[in-house]
């Protein structure tokens, strides 16, 4: 299986969905991309790792999932700060919020946590850098403030995922695509999509010359050998912004991170967006339970949503149930169980168990 290379995610999504693909044939399609996870291969290792899982689990022979609805988000959500779902691995600008952003990063402290140094501190004191660099390059206020704003996000996707040291990092095919899809919907969020690269650049350089203030003020370094540790700042104004201040405690970081940030964006896009409501399923209706469960792809189904769904049904279809004690789940309630099956239930799962009953 080739692609041309301009082939964009879209375009490989299609040509695989087209394909019936054996589990087996899996790993070979994936190390036919070698060690160049450019995004189309980082692409296709994330459209078939389910299917790794499903062979694992027994299932031999398997097809990638059609065309998603529009509706359709990857993967699984997370509950932010303020309430809201976040989907990691489908970042949409609307989820993001400054308040999640502000509380999640003060509350992470930077090198797998052996300081209590967090990262909404480091983020305003590159912050501050940034805009005493580019004061002095002489470049407009909108763009000081632009700047200033993306200085305060250019750490935003740890917000929502875990800050992966460099070592590990490096060796996770993909991962620096899905850290950029959420900075880049943080950027769409709050208006910053027309920055220009020397801007971007500098902010780059004042993150550098931020580690090396932060490992020499928190003595990281006390044997000299440590493998990156930054650029030491040679203008002492922008040594001076940089000065490292350890905050009491994590409502500070996230007071001192809001102001900065209120300072940077204008009001109405920094003000929160009230997360849309979520469509009520009617625990009567086992045809509406039924097509939301099924409208889930078969990786989710599994997930804490869709047992919520099918627990629902079977409790509409049962009636209540006693929870299961030890010895209940004796041949007589298996057969009973098996009963109850109706002809929606995968052909593939039922030949498994008829395999595994005439193996055993």
């Amino acid at each position: 299986m080739t692609f041309p290379s301009d082939a964009t995610a879209h375009d490989i999504h299609e040509a695989i969905a087209a394909l019936s693909v054996q589990a087996d044939d899996i790993h070979s399609l994936l190390l036919g991309k070698g060690e160049q996870w450019d995004p189309a291969a980082a692409f296709l290792y994330a459209a078939l790792q389910p299917l790794t899982e499903a062979k694992r689990a027994g299932d031999l022979a398997v097809r990638l999932s059609p065309p998603r609805p529009k509706d359709y988000r990857k993967g699984g959500w997370i509950r932010t700060h303020t309430g809201r779902k976040f989907w990691p691995l489908d970042p949409r600008p609307e989820d993001i919020d400054a308040q999640d952003i502000a509380y999640q990063l003060a509350g992470k402290y930077r090198y797998q946590a052996s300081t209590r140094y967090d990262v909404a501190t480091h983020s305003v004191a590159v912050m501050r850098m940034a805009v005493v660099t580019a004061r002095k390059e002489k470049m407009s206020e909108q763009m000081v403030k632009d700047i200033a704003a993306l200085a305060l996000l250019h750490d935003a996707d740890e917000a929502y995922l875990p800050d992966i040291p460099r070592p590990v990092k490096e060796h996770i095919p993909g991962w620096g695509l899905i850290e950029l899809a959420v900075r880049q919907a943080a950027h769409i969020r709050f208006g910053l999509t027309a920055v220009p690269y020397e801007a971007q650049m500098i902010i780059k350089e004042c993150d550098d010359f931020a580690l090396a203030l932060e490992i020499e003020a928190l003595g990281l370094d006390e044997h000299g050998d440590w493998p990156d540790s930054g650029v030491m700042p040679v203008d002492p104004d922008v040594a001076e912004a940089g000065r490292v201040e350890l905050q009491k405690n994590p409502l500070e970081a996230e007071s001192a991170w809001m102001r900065a940030f209120l300072m940077s964006v204008p009001a109405e896009l920094a003000a929160p967006r009230a997360p849309e409501p979520e469509e009520a399923i009617d625990d009567h209706d086992p045809e509406a339970l039924a097509e939301a469960f099924l409208a889930l792809p078969p990786p989710e189904r599994v997930t804490e949503h869709g047992l919520a769904l099918s627990t629902r049904m079977a409790r509409l279809i049962a009636g209540p149930v006693d929870v299961p004690q030890p010895g209940m789940l004796a041949e007589p309630k298996q057969s009973w169980m098996r009963e109850q099956q109706t002809e929606a239930v995968d052909p593939r799962v039922e030949r498994n168990r008829r395999r595994l009953e005439e193996d055993g």
